[in-house]
């Protein structure tokens, strides 16, 4: 059997890839990423050699169980192979029916896309912006799970082991207010501190925006006694995000400087060659490109602003982790519903939340096989009856291996593309086996949060700290947008919402991520757009041969 390890362009390296040799035991190890084990960071041949070691001993997801930090791995001996990810899947493998296994999923068929079509992922694709399940667009390809491991024995003779999972329905009992924010407090405080360590002394650079966690990131820094931080922000200039980012960054005394968007550079950026290079670099076919901030990098690049050796870190996804997405829904118990009718609560919170990329697409015979995917994907990892005393449980289960897993966390490509190292602190063990048992009445709203964070108070930006307000942006359209409004007043909030969006949405959009698009498309569209992700998606589809509906474009 021939495993493919190779990339694109066949070198290891260009992609992130560290090899080791085969030693007297026969392995050939190669890993990505970094590894915290007993507190220590470990990347290339270090991590490496610990995954060699614990495949030499048999006790491979015992250590992975224990390893934290975001990665991704393969080993082979004689037509034997391991293959894992990390908890999020931020490295994200294939594996395609012959047993083949790439960090590039084309690479594990020989069969064309579009003659291997996965017609229902392909749909549901195009509403989401990502898939259910292991699914990908290619029938033939499987896409590793959050937290699986992967054991090919050898041809037709493939074994799959979750050595992770998130169970969020498995509140603690013993969690009272008091004692979670006492530890919720060495949970972070323990965090910053391996953190620190393990940049050791490189320079680190935040994306820094006006949100809760990537403010964060950089005080949990500054208060680790970390100084050599550079921050900065971006999107159309008189942003508020990027007046907070400067404000924060000043405050902390760390170096600061602004990427502007403008629509001709943001077009510029979205339709160049080395655009499409990041697009199919990053391709999982499984989720929509995540391209807020490759202008940015990019120029930061060209800049030389970012410094040599530095370590990329940003605030993703501590809003979903802490419970900033639990809907109001299901953040009580459910004692008085019968399991079908706990399923339905979740299922609707779930499609009002992301299943509505485009309103027209909603039609009932797609809605009623997103809901039986979505069923068989809880069922799979142990949840066919949705507990009625933690219902949340379920919507962020399918939320954290489907949303967060493929389309938030491939942000991290755009980094790897310009060969830039990365940590992501607030998707590490410790912070997610906390959260794991936390209950709603301490997510929602991320209340439990931002009570720590305040009291913490670290680098003084917090209590003594109030966020600017937010303006329209660019502000020559505030004028006609209160014309407009004072216009639709007669006619209700809902018909503003929709003009709102239909008019102004295009140029107010901080980051002008429908700049590829000429203006008059979006406006004169009756499809019911959501957001710029629609039509990011919609143009990934055509990228497949698809149109916006998940179907192969007429020729």
């Amino acid at each position: 059997m021939n495993h493919s390890w190779t990339t694109t362009d066949g070198q290891a390296a260009a992609t992130g890839w560290t090899s080791v040799p085969a030693g007297d035991d026969g392995w050939q190890v190669a890993v990505k990423g970094y590894g915290i084990a007993a507190g220590r960071t470990h990347q290339g041949a270090a991590l490496a050699g610990l995954v060699r070691e614990a495949i030499v001993q048999g006790q491979l997801a015992a250590f992975l169980s224990t390893l934290d930090g975001h990665f991704c791995l393969r080993a082979e001996r004689q037509g034997e192979v391991w293959a894992a990810v990390d908890r999020v899947a931020s490295f994200p493998l294939f594996i395609g029916t012959d047993g083949r296994i790439s960090d590039r999923p084309l690479q594990v068929s020989d069969t064309p896309l579009l003659q291997a079509l996965d017609t229902d992922t392909a749909r549901e694709m195009a509403l989401a912006g990502f898939s259910t399940g292991t699914a990908t667009l290619h029938r033939e390809i499987r896409r590793l799970a959050v937290g699986e491991l992967c054991h090919v024995r050898g041809p037709g003779q493939v074994d799959f082991h979750r050595w992770h999972q998130y169970r969020p329905w498995l509140v603690r009992s013993d969690l009272t207010p008091e004692r979670a924010r006492h530890e919720l407090k060495d949970v972070l405080q323990q965090l910053f501190q391996t953190l620190a360590q393990g940049c050791a002394g490189r320079p680190v650079v935040v994306p820094l925006s006006a949100g809760l966690d990537s403010r964060l990131i950089v005080s949990g820094l500054h208060a680790a006694g970390v100084k050599d931080v550079h921050c900065f922000a971006y999107g159309q200039p008189g942003n508020y995000e990027a007046i907070a980012s400067r404000q924060i960054a000043e405050r902390l005394g760390y170096r600061w400087t602004f990427v502007p968007y403008t629509l001709s550079r943001q077009r510029a950026a979205l339709t160049s060659t080395l655009h499409d290079d990041y697009v199919a670099f990053g391709d999982s076919l499984s989720a929509a490109p995540f391209e807020q901030d490759f202008l940015a990098i990019r120029d930061l690049m060209d800049q030389g602003w970012l410094p040599a050796d530095c370590v990329m870190i940003n605030g993703q996804s501590g809003d979903y982790l802490t419970g900033g997405h639990i809907p109001s829904s299901l953040a009580a118990p459910l004692p008085g519903l019968s399991a079908a009718e706990r399923f339905d609560r979740v299922f609707a919170a779930l499609v009002k939340k992301h299943y509505d990329l485009w309103q027209s697409a909603q039609t009932p015979d797609l809605m009623a096989l997103i809901k039986v995917r979505l069923q068989a994907h809880l069922s799979d990892i142990g949840l066919s009856d949705i507990p009625a005393e933690a219902p949340h449980g379920a919507y962020e289960v399918s939320e954290y291996e489907n949303r967060q897993a493929k389309y938030v966390v491939s942000g991290q490509r755009v980094y790897d593309f310009f060969g830039l190292d990365w940590r992501l602190p607030l998707w590490e063990k410790p912070l997610i086996d906390f959260y794991e048992g936390v209950p709603a009445s301490l997510k929602v709203g991320q209340a439990l949060y931002r009570e720590v964070l305040w009291e913490l108070d670290w680098g003084g930006v917090w209590q003594g700290y109030r966020t600017p307000p937010r303006t329209v942006v660019p502000g020559w359209l505030r004028g006609p947008r209160l014309l407009a409004k004072l216009a639709c007043a007669p006619f209700g909030r809902q018909t503003w919402h929709r003009v709102e969006k239909q008019v102004f949405g295009y140029p107010m959009d901080v980051l002008l991520n429908m700049a590829f698009l000429p203006y008059l498309r979006v406006l004169v569209d009756r499809r019911g757009y959501r957001n710029p992700v629609s039509w990011v998606e919609e143009r990934y589809l055509a990228r497949h041969g698809l149109d916006w509906q998940g179907k192969p474009l007429k020729p």
